[in-house]
């Protein structure tokens, strides 16, 4: 088994660019999947909870990609 530092690969800016639209992109059909049908759905709080932490985890890895640039 190999041990040490883990490296990881090195984007370009055009690859940071499609990765950060691909996470909001996954941001908002997250929101739209799960958060609307919920609030549809006479307000079902635990999916709406579960929505909203999974649309804010995904804009923040794209904020600290942005960050990162």
């Amino acid at each position: 088994m190999k041990t040490g530092k883990v490296v990881f690969p090195q984007l370009n800016k055009r690859q940071l660019e499609k990765l950060s639209d691909i996470s909001s992109d996954i941001a908002l059909v997250s929101l739209a999947s799960v958060v609307l049908p919920a609030v549809f759905d006479r307000y079902n709080s635990e999916m709406v909870a579960l929505g909203s932490i999974i649309s804010l985890n995904l804009l923040v890895i794209k904020y600290l990609d942005q960050e990162r640039r």
